[in-house]
């Protein structure tokens, strides 16, 4: 079947005129990649009210055209793979279509006559609960070059952290709480972090209230869908609650986000019961997800924004990112929350006395012996964050982490087929952890294990495609291993993603400097 076309129509008899195409847009590309077609054609069907679904009635008719143009078929442009796109002025011109096609259809047994929907996130659920991978969405290439000028001029070497508002008059007790998110945006350190908020499709030509002056507003993003996604992805972190766009994040690999209130009782449409319908376990994880991407169960209020926020701040600068100094304790976090904040900010010495505490009145806290051997690690006392480090581990033996981080420990110690075990162990527990990857990488190559260091870096990369570091720990290893083009075109990689810190970018050009100029194809 490699040749033919799966053909999916998305009826607007049956189907909303809104971001649940992008689900829909997911299961008919996974179910083409299931058949092994070509291609993926997708049909819009226009419904019988007005070319709309009775469902819509709440919408005025230009609403629903703009909605159309401007959600529905902009979402095709975010898939992998070109979509050739039809949409039909009539139900008869679909059955036209439909009556010459040869191949397969999605959903199954459609027809024009008896439309099926299929645009459900139990459907995705699923297909990832049996061990699928689920395709995902990803902004075109010109739209993240754009978004990345964007963010370069309004917020200079800050980390962007966009805030998705809900603003709509549809289930308003599922809105934002604007004061909440206001508050949390104002108590970022604006030398480390800038709030970037982005209206509600809905509200997007409206000017946001006076409360949001000398805030960073992205009212492009709200109007042209491929710019949205494309700020999604290059934003170190997005927050929101439950809404459309949301959908975005949470059908990509590349969008870290905080998704909060996810259930609220007040709104029929997000209560336990329409989630749990979902395949959506209370209190989980969507199983499609990727690392630093999170439900939070919790309402938009600013101590639970503040605490999540700095929790995935600090898992993230765990993976290599550079320290910030925006966090200051309050009294409403508990001893750990307080003390991860702390190590993250560079206060080591009262964030190791909290620790410590801790494994006094708890020998088993595994997590807290873990940091503290990062902590001991950070300070070359390797014997001392060895011992910790295997302690953290004889508690709890399923945290990669652990493993990524004893790892390092024995590689310093020159301990190397203790850190080759530890990183493989890590990879058995989580073989999506780039930086296991990239870490094993550098390990095979000391052992002058020079194809597998480079299939394991290659690895990392394909699993995490926007780290600069790995690209630049890439070219390190081919430009040794005398590869001086490919290490030239990973050099390349590197600066062109463009979204270092400023302490990063010049190590960056110091790292150019070292390339010789024939590999840049200069005299």
């Amino acid at each position: 079947m490699s040749e033919q076309s799966l053909t999916a129509f998305y009826d607007l008899e049956v189907a909303p005129i809104s971001f649940d195409f992008s689900v829909f847009l997911v299961l008919a590309e996974n179910q083409r990649r299931q058949l092994e077609a070509e291609s993926l054609r997708v049909v819009i069907v226009p419904g019988s009210e007005g070319g709309f679904r009775r469902e819509d009635a709440g919408y005025e008719i230009d609403n629903k055209k703009w909605r159309l143009q401007n959600i529905v078929v902009p979402l095709t442009t975010l898939l992998e793979i070109d979509v050739s796109l039809d949409v039909c002025g009539s139900r008869e011109s679909a059955k036209e279509i439909e009556d010459a096609l040869a191949g397969p259809v999605f959903p199954q047994n459609y027809t024009v006559s008896e439309p099926i929907s299929e645009f459900f996130l139990s459907s995705a659920v699923a297909v990832a609960t049996l061990g699928n991978r689920l395709p995902t969405l990803t902004a075109p290439i010109q739209a993240r070059t754009y978004m990345r000028d964007w963010l370069h001029s309004h917020i200079g070497e800050r980390k962007g952290v966009t805030i998705t508002l809900r603003e709509s008059t549809y289930n308003e007790n599922r809105n934002s709480d604007l004061s909440e998110w206001l508050a949390f945006a104002k108590s970022m350190n604006p030398d480390i972090y800038c709030p970037i908020f982005v209206r509600d499709t809905e509200r997007c030509f409206e000017p946001l209230g006076s409360e949001f002056d000398n805030l960073v507003t992205c009212p492009i993003a709200s109007v042209n869908l491929p710019l949205r996604m494309a700020l999604y992805e290059e934003s170190w972190v997005n927050m929101m609650v439950p809404n459309g766009p949301g959908e975005l994040c949470r059908l990509s690999e590349n969008a870290r986000y905080l998704y909060f209130k996810v259930i609220n009782e007040d709104a029929d449409t997000a209560s336990k019961l329409i989630v749990a319908s979902q395949g959506i376990e209370i209190g989980g994880q969507l199983p499609f997800a990727s690392k630093f991407q999170k439900l939070v169960w919790e309402p938009d209020e600013q101590a639970v924004l503040e605490r999540e926020f700095y929790l995935m701040a600090s898992q993230i600068n765990a993976t290599g990112e550079k320290k910030d100094s925006s966090f200051e304790p309050t009294q409403t976090r508990s001893p750990m929350e307080t003390a991860v904040q702390l190590q993250m900010t560079g206060r080591t010495e009262d964030a190791m006395s909290i620790y410590q505490q801790l494994v006094q009145e708890d020998p088993n806290n595994a997590d807290a012996w873990h940091f503290l051997a990062i902590i001991a690690h950070q300070a070359d006392s390797l014997e001392v964050a060895e011992k910790f480090a295997l302690r953290a581990i004889s508690i709890k033996n399923d945290s990669p982490n652990f493993f990524v981080t004893a790892a390092r420990i024995e590689r310093d110690l020159e301990k190397f087929e203790e850190a080759m075990h530890a990183l493989l162990t890590a990879i058995s527990l989580d073989a999506e952890d780039a930086g296991a990857y990239a870490d094993l990488a550098e390990l095979l190559h000391v052992k002058g294990e020079l194809h597998e260091a480079e299939s394991a870096m290659m690895r990392a990369l394909q699993l995490a495609p926007e780290t600069v570091e790995f690209y630049e720990r890439a070219a390190k290893m081919l430009h040794t291993n005398g590869n001086t083009d490919e290490a030239a075109a990973f050099y390349r990689k590197a600066i062109d993603l463009r979204d270092l810190s400023l302490e990063e970018s010049k190590n960056r050009r110091r790292h150019m400097s070292e390339i010789p100029r024939v590999m840049l194809g200069t005299n």
